[in-house]
């Protein structure tokens, strides 16, 4: 549907997942985006800011 939140105004993308691997301890790397979290300050972390 639309990407954008009319409550937020903000561009809302849903999850989407880059790498999951099963097993015993599963890893899973997964990614949304939100402009409205762009507007709050946020240390940068390996994966950019967020």
């Amino acid at each position: 549907g639309h990407p954008v939140n009319p409550l937020l105004g903000a561009k809302v993308l849903p999850g989407e997942t880059d790498i999951a691997l099963p097993g015993p301890l599963p890893f899973i790397l997964s990614r949304t985006y939100s402009s409205y979290r762009t507007r709050t300050p946020a240390p940068v972390g390996v994966f950019g800011p967020g």
